[in-house]
C-alpha cells in the first residue's frame, strides 16, 4: 500500500512540475541568426569602453586625436573596422543568440603612427579570436550595446549609432551627383550657401549623361565635403523622404566616395550634350 501511495505521489510531482514551470516562468526566447545580423548590420558600432581579462579599463584605446574604433557590419556576412589605421574586414557567422566568429583579418597596407599602428595590431588579431557576443536591451527602438568577448579575456563594449538605412527605413539608391565648384545663396533671401548639382550617369565611361537639371541642395550631401579647386563627381545613396519633408529635393543624399575629381584648370569634364538630357 505504502509503494502504491509513493508510486501515485511521484505521478503527481512529475505532471505538476511543468504545469508550475510553464505558468509562473516564462519561456527563453532567443532571436535568429538572420534577425541577429541583420541588427548589427542596422547600426555602426563605435567602442566606448574595453577591460583586459582582470576587468581593468584601457584607456589606451580613446585618445583625443583620433576617433573611436567604429565597427560596421553587413547583411550578407562582413564585417569592417574603421579608425585603427588601415581598412580591416574579415567574413563572420552568427550561431543562435550569442555565438560569433571572425574569419582571418584582411587588411590594405599602408603605414601608420604608433597609436593607430596599436589600435590596428590588436583590433586584427582580437576580432579573429572573438567567438562570443551579446547584444543589450535590443527593443522596438533599437540595441543599446554590443559586447564582444576576446578569447584572452577582454572585453570590448560598443555604443550604436543609427545607419543611413535604418534612419531613412530603406536601402536607398547609388546614384551619382555632379557638384557644381561654385556654392551659390540657399534661397533668395539668405545668405547661406548651398551646394548645387545634378544627377549623371557614364555610358562606356567616356560619356557624360545627365539625368535631371541643376538643382540647389539646401540639405547638402551628409559626410561629403568639397575639395576646394575640385569639380567632383561623387557617389552618394539617395533615400526618398515623405512628402511632409521640407527638403526641396524630396531625398535625403549620403556620400559614398569620389568617382571623379579634376583640376579646371588642367581638364575640363565633358558637359552633356543636349540630347541625353532627360
Amino acid at each position: 500500500m505504502k509503494r502504491s501511495h509513493f508510486l501515485v505521489a511521484l505521478w503527481v510531482v512529475f505532471f505538476a512540475i511543468p504545469l508550475v514551470h510553464g505558468r509562473d516562468v516564462p519561456p527563453k526566447t532567443f532571436a535568429t541568426a538572420q534577425s541577429q545580423t541583420a541588427i548589427l548590420a542596422g547600426y555602426f558600432w563605435d567602442m566606448d569602453a574595453a577591460f583586459d581579462k582582470d576587468g581593468i579599463a584601457q584607456p589606451f584605446w580613446f585618445s583625443k586625436d583620433f576617433p573611436p574604433v567604429r565597427l560596421n557590419f553587413s547583411k550578407d556576412g562582413y564585417a569592417f573596422a574603421e579608425n585603427a589605421c588601415n581598412s580591416l574586414n574579415w567574413k563572420f557567422s552568427i550561431t543562435g543568440s550569442d555565438k560569433i566568429a571572425f574569419a582571418p583579418t584582411v587588411s590594405t597596407l599602408i603605414g601608420c603612427n604608433e597609436e593607430l599602428t596599436r589600435r590596428q595590431n590588436l583590433v586584427s588579431t582580437g576580432i579573429p579570436q572573438t567567438h562570443r557576443y551579446s547584444l543589450t536591451a535590443t527593443t522596438i527602438k533599437g540595441p543599446e550595446r554590443l559586447t564582444l568577448y576576446v578569447a584572452d579575456g577582454s572585453r570590448w563594449e560598443f555604443k550604436p549609432t543609427p545607419s543611413p538605412d535604418t534612419r531613412y527605413g530603406g536601402p536607398g539608391k547609388q546614384i551619382e551627383l555632379e557638384i557644381a565648384m561654385d556654392t551659390v545663396p540657399c534661397d533668395s533671401s539668405s545668405i547661406r550657401q548651398c551646394l548645387k548639382a545634378r544627377q549623371v550617369r557614364w555610358e562606356m565611361n567616356t560619356t557624360k549623361v545627365c539625368i535631371s537639371d541643376w538643382e540647389v541642395l539646401k540639405a547638402g550631401v551628409e559626410g561629403y565635403q568639397p575639395t576646394p579647386g575640385r569639380h567632383e563627381i561623387i557617389w552618394v545613396k539617395a533615400y526618398p523622404l515623405p512628402q511632409t519633408s521640407s527638403k526641396a529635393s524630396g531625398f535625403a543624399y549620403v556620400f559614398q566616395g569620389v568617382h571623379v575629381s579634376v583640376i579646371p584648370s588642367l581638364k575640363k569634364l565633358p558637359d552633356c550634350s543636349p540630347q541625353t538630357l532627360k
